[in-house]
Protein backbone atom coordinates (compact mmCIF):
# COMPACT_ATOMS: atom_id res chain seq x y z
CA UNK A 1 0.00 0.00 0.00
CA UNK A 2 1.38 3.38 -0.99
CA UNK A 3 1.69 6.02 1.74
CA UNK A 4 0.15 9.44 1.39
CA UNK A 5 2.48 12.39 0.78
CA UNK A 6 3.49 14.00 4.07
CA UNK A 7 6.28 16.22 5.26
CA UNK A 8 9.02 14.78 7.43
CA UNK A 9 9.92 16.21 10.86
CA UNK A 10 13.17 17.45 9.29
CA UNK A 11 11.00 19.66 7.03
CA UNK A 12 9.53 21.50 10.03
CA UNK A 13 11.42 24.80 10.52
CA UNK A 14 13.63 24.79 13.61
CA UNK A 15 11.79 27.80 15.02
CA UNK A 16 8.59 25.74 15.14
CA UNK A 17 10.42 23.15 17.26
CA UNK A 18 11.12 25.94 19.77
CA UNK A 19 7.54 27.21 19.60
CA UNK A 20 6.24 23.70 20.37
CA UNK A 21 8.62 23.53 23.33
CA UNK A 22 7.37 26.86 24.65
CA UNK A 23 3.75 25.78 24.24
CA UNK A 24 4.09 22.45 26.08
CA UNK A 25 6.84 23.31 28.55
CA UNK A 26 9.61 21.02 27.24
CA UNK A 27 11.66 20.93 24.07
CA UNK A 28 11.15 18.27 21.40
CA UNK A 29 14.07 15.85 21.24
CA UNK A 30 12.84 13.58 18.45
CA UNK A 31 9.76 12.97 16.35
CA UNK A 32 8.25 10.42 14.01
CA UNK A 33 5.99 11.06 11.07
CA UNK A 34 2.66 9.33 11.65
CA UNK A 35 1.12 7.64 8.62
CA UNK A 36 -2.41 6.57 7.83
CA UNK A 37 -4.71 9.53 8.22
CA UNK A 38 -7.58 10.86 6.15
CA UNK A 39 -5.47 13.44 4.37
CA UNK A 40 -1.84 14.21 3.59
CA UNK A 41 -1.59 16.35 6.71
CA UNK A 42 1.56 16.93 8.67
CA UNK A 43 1.37 14.56 11.65
CA UNK A 44 4.08 13.81 14.17
CA UNK A 45 4.51 11.92 17.43
CA UNK A 46 7.01 14.06 19.36
CA UNK A 47 9.08 12.95 22.34
CA UNK A 48 9.87 15.82 24.70
CA UNK A 49 12.97 16.39 26.82
CA UNK A 50 10.98 15.62 29.98
CA UNK A 51 9.88 12.20 28.65
CA UNK A 52 6.32 13.15 27.70
CA UNK A 53 4.94 12.78 24.19
CA UNK A 54 2.74 15.15 22.23
CA UNK A 55 1.02 14.79 18.89
CA UNK A 56 1.24 17.55 16.28
CA UNK A 57 -1.03 17.59 13.26
CA UNK A 58 -1.84 20.22 10.76
CA UNK A 59 -1.10 21.80 7.45
CA UNK A 60 2.17 22.75 5.82
CA UNK A 61 3.38 24.94 2.95
CA UNK A 62 2.20 23.57 -0.36
CA UNK A 63 -0.80 21.69 1.04
CA UNK A 64 -4.19 22.65 -0.36
CA UNK A 65 -6.28 25.27 1.40
CA UNK A 66 -8.91 22.68 2.37
CA UNK A 67 -6.38 20.97 4.64
CA UNK A 68 -5.44 24.23 6.32
CA UNK A 69 -9.09 25.24 6.87
CA UNK A 70 -9.88 21.82 8.37
CA UNK A 71 -7.04 22.14 10.88
CA UNK A 72 -7.98 25.71 11.75
CA UNK A 73 -11.57 24.56 12.27
CA UNK A 74 -10.42 21.82 14.61
CA UNK A 75 -8.50 24.39 16.68
CA UNK A 76 -11.63 26.56 16.87
CA UNK A 77 -13.63 23.61 18.18
CA UNK A 78 -11.08 22.81 20.88
CA UNK A 79 -11.03 26.46 21.93
CA UNK A 80 -14.82 26.89 21.85
CA UNK A 81 -15.64 23.69 23.75
CA UNK A 82 -13.57 23.47 26.91
CA UNK A 83 -15.80 20.54 27.95
CA UNK A 84 -13.93 18.46 25.37
CA UNK A 85 -11.04 18.43 27.84
CA UNK A 86 -13.01 15.82 29.80
CA UNK A 87 -13.33 13.42 26.88
CA UNK A 88 -10.60 14.20 24.36
CA UNK A 89 -6.83 14.56 24.20
CA UNK A 90 -5.54 17.63 26.00
CA UNK A 91 -5.25 20.49 23.52
CA UNK A 92 -2.16 22.61 24.20
CA UNK A 93 -2.85 25.11 21.43
CA UNK A 94 -1.88 25.76 17.85
CA UNK A 95 1.07 27.30 16.07
CA UNK A 96 0.64 29.33 12.90
CA UNK A 97 3.96 30.31 11.36
CA UNK A 98 5.88 30.16 8.07
CA UNK A 99 2.99 28.50 6.20
CA UNK A 100 2.56 25.80 8.87
CA UNK A 101 -0.53 25.45 11.07
CA UNK A 102 -0.05 22.79 13.75
CA UNK A 103 -2.47 21.70 16.46
CA UNK A 104 -0.56 20.35 19.45
CA UNK A 105 -2.34 17.64 21.44
CA UNK A 106 -1.62 15.15 24.16
CA UNK A 107 -0.30 11.94 22.62
CA UNK A 108 -2.56 9.16 23.87
CA UNK A 109 -0.43 6.36 22.50
CA UNK A 110 3.29 7.11 22.48
CA UNK A 111 4.28 3.56 21.55
CA UNK A 112 2.64 3.12 18.16
CA UNK A 113 -0.54 2.13 16.33
CA UNK A 114 -3.59 1.32 18.40
CA UNK A 115 -5.28 -1.09 15.99
CA UNK A 116 -6.68 -3.60 16.48
CA UNK A 117 -8.51 -2.15 19.47
CA UNK A 118 -8.79 -4.20 22.62
CA UNK A 119 -12.05 -4.53 24.53
CA UNK A 120 -10.53 -2.32 27.23
CA UNK A 121 -9.85 0.49 24.76
CA UNK A 122 -13.34 0.26 23.25
CA UNK A 123 -14.80 0.42 26.76
CA UNK A 124 -12.72 3.52 27.58
CA UNK A 125 -13.95 5.28 24.40
CA UNK A 126 -17.56 4.41 25.20
CA UNK A 127 -17.17 5.84 28.70
CA UNK A 128 -15.78 9.08 27.27
CA UNK A 129 -18.65 9.31 24.78
CA UNK A 130 -21.16 8.71 27.56
CA UNK A 131 -19.53 11.52 29.55
CA UNK A 132 -19.76 13.85 26.54
CA UNK A 133 -23.44 12.92 26.14
CA UNK A 134 -23.94 13.74 29.84
CA UNK A 135 -22.36 17.18 29.28
CA UNK A 136 -24.50 17.81 26.18
CA UNK A 137 -27.61 15.59 26.49
CA UNK A 138 -29.38 17.17 23.55
CA UNK A 139 -27.91 17.84 20.11
CA UNK A 140 -29.67 21.21 19.98
CA UNK A 141 -27.84 22.24 23.17
CA UNK A 142 -24.45 21.89 21.54
CA UNK A 143 -22.67 25.18 20.90
CA UNK A 144 -23.24 26.39 17.32
CA UNK A 145 -19.62 25.79 16.32
CA UNK A 146 -19.92 22.02 16.66
CA UNK A 147 -23.56 21.74 15.62
CA UNK A 148 -22.62 22.43 11.98
CA UNK A 149 -19.96 19.73 11.73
Amino acid sequence: MEREAKPDWADVPRNLHYRIGELVGAMPVEAQTIWGSYSPSASFRIRLADGRYVFAKGSYPGQDSFGRRANEREAQIYEALPALAHVASHYYGSIDEAGWFLNILECLNPVGPTLPWTGERVHAVLLRLAHLHHLYPSYDRLPPLIAVI
